[in-house]
């Protein structure tokens, strides 16, 4: 390479330099693709227990408006008797599945319905035990007039009016119109209907997924291309496995390290969830459990990829210096040959 022109020896940096960023690339989407983008491993995230329990615990915290923990986790104990796992999962696999055909382009829009509740009548039930529970870790009503706005409007209530139960909760709920309790039941329900978000914003979203499926082959043949560009100019085989060694080894490594930072030592996922969590202020560790699986994922995906190319690079490099070696001629063996040759030759010449 040494003895090569400048413009030769810029021509193999140039495609070299495009050979390490594009099988970055290639190993960074991959791994995307593997993880955020892949249909089964969402699904696993989604209706995993973890996602189950923050659901569970979201929606006590926000029934619960008061700081009574002992209300909070009677709460959380309804909610999660009350909610069916495997309808969850259920319905949240058929979630994923819409959202992916809408990004692969098979149908136009998001459709879906997550059913998390029973029928209406144990909705009902479901309501009256929470309003049972709720009021009960209020201050008890100190006048008539506060006892009579709780009993009307128990939802909004600031009191626990005496005597209050399941029956007095029933007795509410009997009062409440057939149109108003089914909004209320229907609320509770997640559907397609219920998503709130600009569609301009999201327009481009199959478009981008699309890309972003077609860039690791897109990528690898670009590397692919260019390293063997590369390999024209410099026509040594040993040269040529060395240089595509390096040229392996150099982007899984800086990727290896990469992922070992962030998925091994500062566990940054993890951390994310533990701040996240810290902010809405729930005792269960259900974020956490949904980190890990996207840490151990990721990590894991990591070592595979990059793994495999160091190793493939490390294997071309040490081929490639061990077929120079061998091919490089003893110097002194060399001299002392060329030596011998020479003065036979002149023997041979004085002879004649």
């Amino acid at each position: 390479m040494k003895h090569r022109p400048v413009w030769q020896r810029l021509l193999v940096w140039f495609f070299g330099l495009i050979a390490s960023l594009s099988l970055s690339v290639f190993i960074v989407v991959s791994i995307v693709n593997s993880t955020v983008l892949d249909k089964a491993f969402m699904k696993e995230i989604i209706t995993s227990e973890g996602v189950f329990t923050l659901i569970g615990d979201t929606v006590a915290e926000g029934i619960s408006e008061n700081d009574v923990d002992q209300s909070v986790v009677e709460i959380e104990s309804i909610v999660n008797d009350y909610i069916d796992y495997e309808a969850f999962a259920q319905s949240s696999s058929s979630f994923i599945d819409s959202v992916f055909n809408w990004l692969e382009g098979t149908t136009p829009d998001i459709d879906f319905d997550i059913q998390v509740l029973g029928s209406q009548a144990e909705f009902k039930s479901f309501i009256e035990e929470l309003l049972v529970v709720k009021l009960s870790g209020l201050e008890d009503c100190r006048s008539q007039e506060e006892t009579n706005r709780a009993l009307k409007e128990p939802f909004s209530a600031e009191c626990n009016p005496p005597g209050f139960n399941a029956e007095t909760a029933g007795d509410f709920l009997a009062t409440v119109p057939d149109e108003q309790f089914n909004e209320l039941y229907e609320s509770a329900q997640l559907t397609d209907e219920q998503l709130d978000f600009n569609e301009a914003e999201v327009e481009n979203l199959p478009d981008i997924y699309s890309a972003l499926q077609a860039l690791p082959f897109a990528a690898l043949s670009a590397a692919f291309i260019a390293l063997a560009a590369a390999v024209a100019i410099i026509r040594t085989p040993s040269e040529s496995m060395k240089f595509v060694g390096k040229n392996l080894i150099k982007p899984s490594f800086g990727v290896f390290v990469i992922g070992l930072l962030v998925f091994v030592i500062f566990k940054l996922p993890t951390r994310a969830a533990e701040e996240i969590q810290t902010q809405l202020s729930s005792p269960s560790s259900s974020l956490q459990d949904i980190a890990a699986l996207i840490q151990d994922r990721g990590a894991s995906l990591t070592f595979l990829y990059a793994g495999t190319m160091f190793a493939i690079g490390l294997a071309l490099y040490i081929f490639g210096r061990r077929i120079h070696f061998e091919r490089k001629p003893n110097s002194f063996k060399h001299l002392v040959e060329t030596e011998v040759t020479h003065d036979f030759s002149e023997i041979d010449s004085r002879k004649r």
